[in-house]
């Protein structure tokens, strides 16, 4: 179902001033509609379905979430309480730049799945040259070994790529292609 979010304020991050009396409605984790309050005689907004989720903030602001586009999640955060402290701290999506792409391919299925509390993740898989500068970056000897990795990249859904410092000129070529 969907999220119907009653805000009593809303600051939409674009507009100087608040919006008062807002609904916000909330479809697969991301903003569908936001139009005036509308409440049937329960209180309930206007024609919501049984699945769908009532929040009422009409004594709060409501705005966006924050986005850290520059992250190094916890490689070995088994806890996940790296994730809930981004997100109590009000970072609704991060961007991770630099963990390796099976355990960045990891925490963003646990999070897709809610097995981990956390921010929307974006991330990148990795690649740098023969002798790689970080011990969990990806060792890539070839253009046909990155043929390969650039392929599992892709299959798995890494959001971006990233090449780093001691990746050759001819893997910096391909990749960005």
């Amino acid at each position: 179902g969907a999220t119907i979010i009653h805000a009593g304020a809303m600051w939409d991050g674009i507009n100087p001033v608040l919006q008062r009396d807002v609904e916000i409605l909330v479809v697969n984790n991301r903003i569908q509609q936001i139009r005036p309050m509308s409440r049937n005689e329960l209180g309930k907004p206007k024609g919501m379905r049984a699945n769908d989720k009532f929040i009422d903030a009409r004594h709060l602001t409501v705005m966006p979430g924050l986005w850290d586009t520059h992250v190094h999640p916890r490689v070995k955060d088994y806890t996940g309480q790296w994730w809930a402290v981004q997100l109590a701290y009000g970072f609704t999506s991060v961007t991770s730049n630099g963990t390796s792409t099976y355990t960045s391919l990891l925490a963003k299925e646990s999070l897709e799945a809610g097995r981990l509390l956390g921010p929307r993740l974006f991330a990148a898989s990795i690649f740098d040259g023969p002798r790689t500068y970080y011990g969990h970056h990806r060792n890539v000897q070839n253009l046909e070994a990155l043929s390969i990795e650039l392929d599992a990249a892709q299959s798995v859904g890494m959001d971006y790529l990233k090449s780093y410092v001691r990746s050759p000129a001819a893997f910096e070529g391909r990749i960005a292609a």
